[in-house]
């Protein structure tokens, strides 16, 4: 008798064959639908991203009657790559009810860094006009620390208020205008600013300026923000 063992390996009968057909089936549909859900997922995360954007690739802005909360999450997000006058804190003054819009980085030290820190600005004002919030106008402003011979203390660096439809009323260009130099215009063209001295020392063109401009305004609306 020959026990030798066989090379040959063992034949599947019909039923084996007809289960592991069965099977791979059963794979190969849960392989397309899982390719399917992701490709769902994909095209609605395109088009959400393309939804929450301008045109331009910018993210879209709350509506009108968003909130200083909401506004201010927008500011920072659209100008986040400013290297000058980025956003620091949105509200709404008690007094007065206008806008208020702490910046931080606001470099008046040459031309150059005024050039750049105001023709930001200018965006960063142009961005907000529309909202209900700043029907009653809108204020920029920058505190800092100063240092003297007796004491240092937060003052009041500047701050600049135009209101609604003069906000309208400048060119969609006009922080290219400002950035070629001609950033003085920005206080002269408001309704009202104040530009404190050890701040606009540093700087020829602003030291040719008057150093207030409608102050009271500025003064009641500030009033309690400075700390």
């Amino acid at each position: 008798m020959n026990n030798k063992p066989s090379n040959k390996l063992p034949k599947w009968d019909k039923t084996q064959i007809d289960e592991q057909k069965k099977i791979n089936k059963r794979l190969t549909i849960r392989t397309i639908i899982t390719l399917i859900a992701v490709f769902i997922v994909i095209i609605v995360a395109i088009v959400v991203s393309f939804a929450s954007c301008n045109k331009d690739g910018t993210p879209k802005g709350p509506g009108p009657d968003a909130s200083a909360e909401q506004i201010e999450a927008y500011l920072q997000n659209k100008f986040a790559d400013n290297n000058a006058a980025s956003i620091d804190q949105v509200q709404v003054a008690d007094k007065t009810k206008i806008l208020m819009v702490k910046l931080n980085n606001v470099d008046v030290s040459s031309g150059n860094s005024s050039a750049n820190s105001f023709s930001q600005l200018a965006d960063e004002l142009q961005a907000v006009c529309s909202y209900d919030l700043a029907k009653k106008g809108v204020i920029f402003y920058g505190v800092d620390n100063y240092q003297t011979a007796t004491t240092e203390k937060n003052k009041l660096s500047f701050a600049v208020y135009f209101n609604q439809s003069n906000i309208n009323s400048l060119n969609s260009d006009y922080s290219d205008y400002i950035q070629s130099g001609n950033y003085p215009e920005l206080f002269e063209n408001a309704n009202g600013y104040y530009l404190y001295e050890l701040f606009r020392r540093p700087n020829k063109k602003l030291m040719k300026l008057p150093a207030t401009k409608s102050e009271r305004i500025i003064s009641e609306s500030v009033d309690g923000l400075v700390k």
